[in-house]
């Protein structure tokens, strides 16, 4: 006769393996799945935004820029968007300009840092000075002039603009050990401390206690708020 399977009893439940840990190993082990795969609910995937990128190119050190103001009540954080807009509508897509704004976009949403508020650049061309004065809107007031004279900056106080801007989002670079509370994403608002940070990726391991829980999160640096910091200069033109 041939012998039959045997056949698991109905409702009988299967034993589980899994093993309760408690805080500490919870710590460890988040801290090994964060090497493998990014916490579902962190912002770790960061989309530069092309004005970032294109606020760290070297510009000629020969060429003039045409400085634009903007109006009173124009923050570069709150507006770029239209700034940027506005200035692409009027002299093309294809003109070079320096808004002295670094953005990082997370999960649709954006993570700033303002050397100064108050001016953009538009490198100066022919094409350029013909369409200049078209260049007004909402926030954008338009050349800026001094004594009846257009005011231009030279590509040499562009690139130490930029210069300094790479400075500054270096300076935000957080520590072991220091509180910090992010801008953007689904830890928003909470206060966490920084476990590690890979300065190279500009990737800060947060650490957030909730209760019982405690929860590592890979953010980057420019989302992050350290508490009792500065967050703009004042530079001079």
């Amino acid at each position: 006769m041939p012998l039959r399977e045997k056949q698991p009893r109905a409702g009988r439940k299967k034993q589980s393996n899994t093993k309760k840990h408690t805080k500490k190993d919870a710590r460890e082990l988040l801290r090994r799945s964060l090497k493998k795969t990014p916490h579902k609910g962190s912002p770790t995937k960061v989309k530069r935004v092309c004005l970032s990128e294109k606020n760290y190119e070297i510009v000629d050190p020969q060429s003039k820029w045409v400085i634009i103001e903007l109006s009173e009540e124009t923050s570069l954080e709150i507006h770029y968007e239209q700034i940027v807009h506005t200035i692409e509508d009027v002299l093309g897509p294809e003109t070079e300009s320096f808004i002295p704004l670094y953005v990082e976009k997370v999960q649709g949403k954006n993570a700033s840092y303002v050397l100064f508020d108050g001016y953009v650049f538009i490198r100066r061309t022919d094409d350029v000075v013909s369409k200049i004065f078209r260049l007004k809107s909402e926030h954008i007031k338009g050349p800026l002039f001094i004594d009846g004279c257009m005011r231009l900056v030279s590509g040499v106080r562009i690139n130490e603009y930029k210069a300094k801007m790479q400075e500054r989002v270096k300076t935000l670079i957080p520590v072991a050990g220091q509180r910090v509370v992010p801008k953007v994403g689904v830890f928003k608002n909470l206060e966490g401390t920084v476990l590690s940070v890979d300065k190279k990726k500009l990737i800060a391991i947060v650490v957030f206690e909730k209760a019982s829980r405690v929860v590592e999160a890979p953010l980057n640096v420019v989302n992050l708020s350290i508490l009792s910091d500065s967050s703009q200069c004042n530079i001079s033109l």
